[in-house]
């Protein structure tokens, strides 16, 4: 018996002996390759640093922080830059007229594009058509005290948005002595002679001679500041819509009139609308926002208002036309007229809460809380138009009883 107790504890010391020997071993084992790792760690830390780039304009806006790089002045040789310091906040400012935006509520809806090749960009002038195919000459004569021109952005197929515009809110603004309202639109060879039929029936279309195209959307808004500057000169105020917007007329109306008999803002250079800032370019070929690093070489877009709707004092309107035509072209709309333009062209860009320039649809339950509170809501239906603008008369806050 003592031999069998005797042979069990050399088994166990043997047992434990092995077991030390082995952990040393893992331990030595573990700890080289913990310092390889470290090592591959430091030599990798400063390319994942590098890597903290600002969100582009695809992504969500409350993921986009709020640029601190100057807003640099446009170089056509893309070399020299302007060091000087920019505060955004000055470019976004604010009195007691305007309320303040949350950047996280929403993301600006932009202009959309396809692929593109890496060519330079050709120059404004050397693309834009300053010819009408239809001129509309006389819908300002027809009111000489036009104040407020308000021009519709539209398509050659979008009748139904013209119809339902004219047939709602549209009504409102031909009501008004001081207010008149257009339809822009490309050439289409399709249906360029059914538009021409329409603006002999109703005289309040523009056809100019672009192709209507999203590429061409910037020219567009350009002919629309070249219109008022050859035939309603007398306005005051250009306000842009997009026909997918509805507008509270006699809401702005009152923001316009009320900035006209303000000592503070009369006569000034001025756009308003929902401003966007600290937004990056997408130079990614596939992104439907993809802008060409020859056509922007900065790191951060400037302040810019976005497209569904804004509005252009007329003093600002020949500053950024001159700007305009020696500059390479650039097909986002909001960015390159509200944005680039009206930076070289030191405009401040205001922001109006009252312009939802939503990138989703508003639910209907909401629209009245909605409508207490707004000038113009994005994605509209043709079919909710002429509901919303008689919802607008009386606007009940909270679901239907």
């Amino acid at each position: 018996m003592k031999l069998i107790w005797v042979s069990i504890r050399i088994l166990g010391a043997s047992v434990f002996l092995c077991s030390l020997i082995g952990f040393y071993h893992i331990g030595k084992l573990m700890s080289r390759s913990n310092t390889a790792l470290s090592k591959r760690s430091i030599q990798t830390t400063p390319s994942h640093q590098q890597n903290t780039f600002p969100k582009t304009i695809g992504s969500l806006i409350q993921d986009v922080p709020k640029s601190s790089l100057p807003n640099e002045i446009w170089d056509q040789d893309l070399h020299a830059t302007n060091t000087k310091q920019v505060d955004e906040d000055e470019d976004v400012r604010i009195n007691g007229e305007f309320s303040a935006l949350d950047p996280t509520e929403k993301e600006p809806t932009m202009t959309s594009r396809g692929k593109q090749h890496d060519a330079r960009a050709p120059l404004v002038r050397d693309i834009f058509q300053h010819s009408w195919k239809v001129s509309g000459a006389d819908i300002c004569q027809k009111k000489p005290k036009v104040d407020i021109l308000v021009v519709v952005i539209s398509s050659p197929s979008h009748i139904l948005q013209r119809n339902s515009i004219r047939e709602s809110w549209g009504e409102q603004v031909k009501e008004r002595k001081r207010m008149a309202l257009l339809f822009i639109l490309g050439r289409s060879p399709d249906l360029d002679q059914h538009v021409i039929n329409e603006s002999i029936q109703y005289e309040d279309i523009v056809l100019t001679n672009h192709e209507d195209t999203y590429e061409n959307l910037s020219l567009k808004i350009l002919a629309a500041l070249q219109w008022y500057q050859d035939f309603c000169p007398q306005a005051k105020y250009l306000v842009k819509v997009d026909d997918d917007v509805f507008m509270q007329i006699p809401r702005l109306h009152t923001l316009l009139a009320g900035m006209n008999r303000s000592k503070l803002n009369h006569g000034k250079k001025l756009i308003l609308g929902n401003v966007a800032s600290g937004w990056a370019p997408s130079h990614e070929i596939n992104s439907k926002y993809y802008i060409s690093p020859k056509e922007f070489n900065k790191t951060v877009f400037p302040a810019f208002v976005t497209g569904p709707s804004y509005v252009i004092s007329t003093p600002a309107i020949p500053e950024l036309l001159a700007l305009a035509w020696d500059h390479p072209y650039i097909p986002l709309e909001d960015v390159f007229i509200t944005g680039i333009l009206a930076e070289m062209a030191n405009v401040p860009r205001r922001l109006v809460m009252e312009f939802r320039n939503n990138a989703a649809r508003i639910p209907a339950k909401f629209l009245g809380c909605t409508l207490l509170r707004t000038i113009s809501i994005h994605q509209v239906t043709p079919f909710e138009q002429k509901e919303m603008t008689i919802l607008a008369r009386n606007p009940q806050c909270g679901p239907p009883k």
